[in-house]
């Protein structure tokens, strides 16, 4: 795995043509990204847009500090849930961060979403290291290329800002493997350096 302590850190996957959902969820089914997403952000503070959070499927995530995002939202108000797991509502990227460098201090924060902060934190400069897990399937990029309007897509093009600095191998017997015809390709990235 990657290591990156005290950064700020955007996580996504992107698959072909850049789509990163439909209908507010995951548009493949990939055991070796969710893999890479747990080990990569367990016990380290996420920031999330309120879309994708409360579409992850269980929330808030064990062992993680969730904090969710939202203009609409009070400066801080922690909130609690049924199984114990508190999450933290802010207004703000910036609020969000500070409250992780607080409660988490010397953790990577993790942005996980979605494509308004994603594209917030990129073009501000706010993220200066991407995890992305690319996600490739023939089926998916022929209903991309047929269907194009029912997609969402990464909302800037992340490749002018930074270069690729490392990839996983993803197919060694610490993985799982994938149960379709996905494959995929998990790398860090990081800013390029200003002239």
């Amino acid at each position: 795995m990657f290591n990156d302590s005290e950064h700020i850190v955007a996580i996504f996957a992107i698959g072909p043509y850049d789509i990163i959902g439909t209908d507010n969820k995951l548009p493949w089914h990939s055991d070796k990204d969710f893999y890479f997403f747990k080990k990569a952000t367990m016990n380290h503070p996420c920031i999330f847009g309120t879309t994708t959070f409360y579409n992850l499927p269980h929330y808030p995530l064990c062992s993680r500090g969730n904090i969710v995002c939202s203009r609409k939202f009070p400066k801080f108000q922690p909130m609690p849930t049924d199984n114990g797991t508190k999450y933290i509502k802010t207004n703000s990227i910036e609020n969000a961060i500070k409250i992780s460098r607080i409660i988490y201090p010397y953790k990577t924060i993790f942005v996980c979403g979605g494509a308004s902060i994603y594209k917030y934190v990129i073009d501000k400069k706010i993220s200066d290291v991407l995890y992305v897990s690319e996600i490739y399937s023939d089926a998916l990029a022929t209903d991309v290329q047929h269907n194009p309007e029912k997609y969402t897509y990464f909302p800037t093009d992340f490749r002018q800002d930074y270069v690729q600095s490392d990839v996983l191998n993803v197919n060694d017997a610490n993985w799982p493997p994938e149960h379709n015809d996905i494959n995929v390709k998990i790398s860090r990235w990081i800013r390029k350096k200003s002239r």
